[in-house]
């Protein structure tokens, strides 16, 4: 990974050539988090020019709980459901991987980081 100490809230990884979004979407999360068989949903879409290269992120939803999650293949070995307040603060003084940050931001900026909240 580009930037495998650095922490992230999303799930990621690119699309392989002609793969479908969604099933690159459905397999990292069974990669990343050992979840399956849960209905994602899309959210949005963001474009923008990172340091070296255009991105295209589709940042979609699933539900799940500290139950669902296994990391079992080692590309993450950290995880946790946390507050936002928390979160906010553990951002401001770690590093995040760039592309999670412009989705968060992104999330933010729609609303959408409390609106799925219990």
């Amino acid at each position: 990974s580009m930037h495998g100490s650095f922490y992230d809230m999303f799930v990621g990884g690119l699309v392989l050539a002609a793969e479908a979004v969604p099933d690159a979407a459905r397999n990292e999360v069974k990669e990343e988090l050992g979840i399956e068989g849960k209905e994602l949903e899309e959210l949005f879409e963001v474009v923008w020019l990172a340091s070296t290269n255009r991105v295209v992120l589709r940042v979609f939803r699933v539900e799940a709980e500290d139950a669902d999650v296994s990391y079992n293949d080692g590309e993450v070995v950290w995880g946790k459901f946390m507050p936002l307040a928390e979160l906010e603060a553990m951002m401001a003084k770690e590093s995040f991987v760039p592309g999670g940050k412009k989705a968060w931001e992104e999330t933010v900026k729609r609303d959408l980081h409390t609106k799925y909240l219990k």
